[in-house]
């Protein structure tokens, strides 16, 4: 058959060029001639594929992005014909959003001159993970889901000059929530960066609970290792061993592990040694909880209690049996907490789903100190 008999063919008995070539009907050679569709035509199409049912089944996002991919069309020319803009070619293209950036608010070199002494009467959460590990994302989801539910405070605490010694852990949070409202990803917690953010949370019975989160960075984390308190930044030793009640929080990326492998010795050695240091300097003997927090647990096969606990098991046995060792030494509760923020996109993009956060601050608040709603007296308990 000659070109027209074969397009003939293919309108008559509704097939394609593609189904000659896999029935060997059509050698390769030919089929690229007869398939070939000019930039012009290509052009033409994706403008008029929302009123065209075939040409909107076939220039999907998909086959947009190849055809920039095998320079069949150009995103200059996309741009310049007003076809898509250039957040629209992102999408397309699936380049990963800009975090937004909290530098207005993070003076670097400054950070532990600028963190306010600690608060006494709270109990202070630690955060602790290599860089890259879900932490920002996990305080994230927190705040956001007790903003929304109504049951957020962040008090501003005044030094002896009546200036807020902890504005930069109060526009951190705030940070935070405004990034996850508008679907965006927290920037990277910086070099060296530690963030305290003292928060009140309100239960269902209006009681406060005095919390304050600790967030250090993977890199700062990292840093601890080999260190001796001695050897730490003043200001990091009095966060550390302070002496008002502690949780640990030790944070993996189930995502990250399941991507690229990350074995367990690897996060094990900065684990191991960080929970000794806080065991030789009297600090485990201040903890209620140790957790081990498995973040971007949504993509996990078996999302049961079960399979969190056989992931751990299987991948970081020693981590696992660690933390099991100090709570049954020092009589605290051992909590395994799998964590997901939401869905994300091909470009970082999230959508938040604060099933997990809510669950996390009810369990925060049955398994925490209280101070009296009514009288603001602080009345501290045993639990």
């Amino acid at each position: 058959m000659n070109d027209e008999d074969l397009n003939a063919a293919c309108q008559t008995h509704g097939l394609t060029l593609e189904d000659f070539l896999k029935a060997r009907k059509l050698d390769e050679e030919r089929y690229r001639r007869m398939s070939f569709i000019t930039p012009d035509k290509h052009y033409y199409n994706i403008i008029h594929r929302f009123g065209d049912a075939t040409l909107s089944a076939k220039y999907s996002s998909e086959y947009i992005r190849q055809l920039i991919k095998d320079n069949s069309i150009t995103e200059l020319e996309l741009k310049s014909r007003g076809i898509f803009n250039q957040e629209e070619l992102d999408v397309i293209m699936g380049r990963p959003l800009k975090a937004v950036d909290p530098k207005d608010f993070k003076p670097k070199d400054e950070i532990f001159k600028a963190l306010p002494h600690l608060a006494d009467n709270r109990v202070d959460l630690f955060i602790l993970g290599v860089s890259g590990s879900g932490k920002s994302s996990f305080l994230s989801g927190i705040l956001k889901g007790a903003k929304d539910t109504g049951n957020l405070d962040l008090p501003m605490m005044l030094d002896e000059n009546g200036k807020a010694s902890n504005k930069y852990g109060m526009l951190y949070a705030n940070h935070l929530i405004d990034s996850l409202e508008q679907h965006l990803p927290a920037s990277r917690t910086e070099y060296e960066f530690f963030t305290y953010v003292a928060v009140n949370f309100r239960d269902s019975e209006e009681q406060i609970h005095p919390l304050s989160f600790m967030e250090m960075s993977g890199e700062l984390f990292q840093e601890c290792y080999g260190k001796d308190k001695a050897e730490l930044p003043d200001k990091l030793q009095q966060y550390l061993f302070h002496d008002n009640l502690k949780m640990l929080f030790c944070v993996i990326d189930y995502h990250v592990h399941s991507e690229h492998k990350i074995l367990d010795v690897q996060q094990w050695a900065h684990f191991q040694w960080f929970l000794q240091l806080l065991d030789v300097n009297g600090t485990m003997q201040r903890c209620q909880v140790i957790s081990i927090l498995i973040t971007k647990w949504d993509l996990a096969q078996d999302g049961t209690p079960e399979g969190a606990r056989k992931f751990l098991e299987e991948e970081y046995l020693n981590l696992y049996k660690s933390c099991q060792r100090y709570a049954e030494k020092y009589h605290l509760k051992f909590q395994i907490i799998t964590f997901s923020l939401g869905k994300f996109d091909a470009r970082n993009r999230v959508s938040y789903n604060p099933s997990d956060s809510e669950k996390v601050i009810n369990w925060l608040c049955k398994n925490t100190p209280v101070q009296s709603a009514k009288s603001r007296k602080k009345s501290w308990f045993n639990l």
